[in-house]
């Protein structure tokens, strides 16, 4: 069984950063959005797979802007 991690509220934007910031730069990442939304969302109680996914639809959106 695994088990998951919480994080404190004041420091889920500087993990979202440092996440998405590491998605971006990951050469291979580009169509495995599931995969790398899971490692939030999997392993830390403060996040959810499915919203990170939309989150990641929304940032690709205003990348483009």
């Amino acid at each position: 069984i695994q088990k998951r991690t919480s994080v404190l509220l004041p420091h889920i934007n500087n993990i979202t950063g440092i996440f998405y910031d590491f998605y971006n730069e990951t050469p291979d990442s580009y169509g495995k959005q599931r995969k790398y939304a899971e490692l939030l969302g999997e392993y830390f109680n403060d996040f959810n797979t499915d919203k990170v996914m939309n989150n990641f639809a929304k940032s690709r959106k205003n990348i483009r802007k």
